[in-house]
């Protein structure tokens, strides 16, 4: 996982990258407030969120229906009176063209009235999921995320490529 230092409020946030090839890890490229799952502090995604700009599952998973898709979701926590459970609206699972061999562009642009996600240049949702948008800084992370449950031997390996990130700050 790589979490950049600076934090941001708003923006457009874009990453080019072929997703990870096995072992059941999963890319992703995600923004997050520091208590996006505080019922309190989150206020329903006002006082921050979890923003899943793109997760990708790997070409050995072992379901079909989830390879050269991606699923762009928002989580916070404080939209209902449930204070245990996460609120969480999926935005979409996207068919990519070979996501594993092929550079893609996954984006958000994030406004003060609503998120705005784009899979190669061609938007896909919008939403001001709970109380609203974050109004708060966040961080921006790359990351190539763990299985529950690791299956395959020491040696193995795979990668996930990144070709870059960009961030265009609003004024």
């Amino acid at each position: 996982m790589i979490a950049l230092r600076q934090k941001y409020l708003r923006g457009y946030f874009e990453i080019r990258c072929k997703c990870n090839n096995g072992g059941e890890f999963w890319s992703a490229f995600w923004i997050q407030a520091d208590h996006p799952y505080d019922h309190d502090i989150s206020n329903g995604g006002i006082g921050g969120a979890e923003l899943d700009i793109f997760e990708s599952s790997s070409s050995d998973n072992k379901f079909d229906f989830q390879k050269n898709y991606v699923t762009q979701t928002i989580h916070c926590n404080g939209v209902d009176d449930d204070r245990e459970n996460i609120d969480s609206c999926m935005l979409g699972k996207f068919k990519v063209n070979d996501i594993y061999n092929e550079y893609n562009t996954y984006g958000l642009e994030w406004t003060e009235d609503e998120y705005i996600f784009y899979i190669n240049g061609i938007e896909t949702a919008r939403s001001s999921f709970g109380n609203g948008v974050s109004e708060v800084e966040e961080s921006v992370i790359v990351s190539l995320e763990i299985p529950n449950e690791i299956t395959h031997d020491k040696d193995f390996s795979s990668q996930f490529v990144v070709d870059y990130v960009k961030i265009w700050q609003k004024d």
